[in-house]
């Protein structure tokens, strides 16, 4: 099966941004959030439901920042990265029995189906982890519905994804 797309900028943003949501961190932070929120009854007991607005927008507030920090990071990290063309490019992908080569006008890389550490399947992407850094980002659009169908079941069928 042979899959032919091209890696575009909104792509790399998009898979920054869900990379971000998967951070341990950010759980923790939204719990805390929400903790706060319960226990700032209190605020309201003692000083009027004014008190208790306030003090939750504060905190959804600093929440939201926080947020806009860490796109931000991401987003200047990426800026950094001297080469793109390597990334947002046409790529090519022909998935075979034991392996799996990845071409672009720059380079290509074969992987045995042993070297994907993670897999991901969302409703836009299919994301082959190689490495904890490392990621193939198949953009779904590009694929047939056939193709969604084929690349899914090789998937499965190497226990890649359940």
């Amino acid at each position: 099966m042979k899959i032919k797309f091209e890696f575009k900028k909104t792509d790399k943003f998009n898979f920054n941004i869900r990379t971000l949501f998967r951070f341990p961190s950010l759980f923790v932070i939204i719990i805390v959030l929400v903790i706060n929120a319960v226990t700032s009854i209190e605020y309201y007991q003692k000083g009027g439901m004014a008190v208790y607005i306030v003090h939750l927008v504060f905190f959804l507030i600093c929440f939201i920042v926080l947020i806009v920090l860490l796109t931000a990071v991401l987003l200047l990290i990426s800026s950094i990265a001297k080469d793109q063309s390597s990334v947002l490019c046409e790529h090519e992908i022909d998935f075979e029995n034991d392996y799996f080569i990845e071409k672009t006008k720059l380079n290509e890389n074969k992987y045995s189906w042993d070297a994907i550490t993670k897999c991901y399947v969302s409703k836009n992407y299919f994301t082959l982890y190689v490495s904890g850094s490392t990621a193939h980002i198949i953009p779904r659009r590009y694929l047939s519905e056939s193709e969604n169908s084929q690349l899914l079941q090789l998937l499965k069928d190497k226990k890649k994804i359940k």
